[in-house]
């Protein structure tokens, strides 16, 4: 078998290995992650860097080699770890493959952000979207009843107010007028008193 020349030739001869189903694949070339979806593969490239120390395309052909493993792509070294167990290799119970289908979940999941788009991150906006709205709701609804209970309080303090101007009016009106009704008959009494004695 040839040494892979590229990652996507490295892509086509990995579709080939047959595994229980097809999930996420992350490749990650040369510090730049690329999420793309292969027929029947389910692997993570963890990491990369140049070199060509590792010479072991062989690797490819070995299934369990996949499993962790480093293959030398040209000039590009690729840190590869697979996902998924292997179907032709052993036969899992059912409690590991739904451990393992959840594992793919989980990890298909939290890196879909750094692809072209996915679950994840859909996920996320409309929780921050909901979360938003449910504070400007309920910021209006604060303000609201923050206004119509100021504005309560200010027409009873108008009111209250309004009495009170009201009440010390008429008590000044009213005394004014007995003042003015006992000083009107002490002038009188005074007259009456001077006028008869002269």
């Amino acid at each position: 078998m040839q040494r892979p020349s590229s990652v996507s030739r490295c892509l086509r001869l990995l579709s080939r290995i047959e595994l229980e189903q097809k999930h996420c694949v992350y490749q990650t070339v040369n510090n730049s992650r690329v999420k793309s979806s292969i027929e029947g593969l389910t692997l993570q490239v963890i990491s990369s860097s140049t070199g060509n120390n590792h010479n072991s395309s062989e690797a490819w052909e070995d299934t369990a080699a996949l499993r962790d493993g480093k293959v030398s792509m040209g000039e590009t070294m690729v840190s590869v770890a697979v996902v998924s167990t292997v179907s032709s290799s052993s036969s899992s119970s059912s409690s590991s493959n739904s451990r393992s289908s959840s594992s793919r979940r989980s990890n298909c999941s939290s890196s879909s952000s750094d692809g072209g788009g996915g679950g994840g991150t859909l996920i996320i906006v409309v929780v921050v979207v909901v979360v938003v709205v449910v504070v400007v709701v309920v910021a209006v609804i604060v303000v609201v009843v923050v206004v119509v209970v100021v504005v309560h309080v200010v027409v009873v303090v108008v009111v209250v107010v309004v009495v009170v101007v009201v009440v010390v009016v008429v008590v000044v009106v009213v005394v004014a007028e007995a003042e003015a009704a006992v000083a009107s008959k002490a002038v009188a009494a005074v007259v009456v008193v001077v006028g008869g004695g002269g």
